[in-house]
């Protein structure tokens, strides 16, 4: 497993990297929502660039997708899971990772907004879970 300080390096993209590095220094103190938020961020970020470079070389299917997502993006509305499907018909990420990143999707809203479980406590990730949540994103959109 790759430690942290070898996943920046990997990281070419320095917007990506400056988001990237965010999430794990918010990681090494504790501040584990936000280090989730951070990461998310830079995924994000890191499939759109990635589309913009596809639509550069004039990809059709890339073309078509990014038609119907770029104004979302532009004009901030709901737009992660489209992009996220989006990326699955351009074959950038696998049907595997798709699923995976609409997992996390649902493991970072109910991080990033108050979610209670049964008895009214306020869900808190685990250093555990944080962990994994940086290295699984890494490993199918920031590492390629």
């Amino acid at each position: 497993m790759l430690d942290f300080d070898e996943i920046l390096v990997s990281v070419k993209n320095p917007q990506i990297r400056k988001y990237l590095e965010e999430a794990i220094k918010s990681y090494r103190i504790g501040n584990y929502r936000s280090a989730i938020l951070a990461v998310w961020v830079a995924t994000m970020f890191d499939l759109v660039k990635k589309f913009e470079i596809l639509v550069e070389q004039r990809e059709s299917i890339a073309i078509d997708k990014w038609k119907q997502l770029e104004p979302k993006i532009k004009n901030h509305q709901n737009w992660e899971q489209e992009l996220i499907q989006a990326a699955k018909s351009a074959a950038m990420i696998s049907r595997y990772e798709a699923d995976t990143l609409e997992s996390l999707s649902k493991t970072r809203n109910r991080y990033a907004h108050p979610s209670f479980d049964e008895v009214g406590i306020l869900f808190d990730p685990t250093p555990e879970e944080v962990r994994y949540f940086i290295r699984t994103l890494y490993d199918i959109a920031l590492s390629q």
